[in-house]
């Protein structure tokens, strides 16, 4: 598990490794695979792609990347409420499937796979 160190305090879960940092700096390149479950949402185009860099230079050749998130365009819900909200609160906004597919296609990741998880969120799987 890697996450700030204020996170990495309050897991109680002990059979896990545990790693303090910031997707902001570079990640310890020391699994096979990344995921990033409601992460990018919360951040604006330019620092998403800063996660994404840091992300992909930390996978090996053909690690993996999953993407956890609620694809605007994959919910039957009107999201534009919420989307205002990310604009004030992150100077972000709800993405698409495709935005976030764009993003990590620009971070040198190749897109695989797309899997609706429930209602509001869905998979993203990507290549290295």
């Amino acid at each position: 598990m890697f996450d700030l160190p204020k996170v990495i305090d309050k897991v109680i879960v002990t059979n896990i490794k545990k790693i303090s940092g910031s997707f902001f700096d570079k990640i310890p390149n020391q699994s096979e695979a990344i995921v990033l479950s409601r992460v990018l949402h919360d951040w604006n185009d330019k620092k998403a792609k800063l996660i994404l860099k840091n992300c992909f230079e930390a996978l090996p050749n053909n690690g993996t990347l999953y993407v956890i998130e609620n694809c605007s365009d994959k919910i039957k819900i009107d999201l534009s409420l919420l989307s205002l909200n990310m604009s004030a609160m992150c100077e972000s906004h709800e993405r698409t499937s495709a935005q976030y597919i764009s993003i990590c296609e620009n971070a040198g990741f190749q897109f695989n796979s797309e899997t609706k998880l429930n209602e509001l969120q869905t998979i993203l799987l990507f290549k290295k």
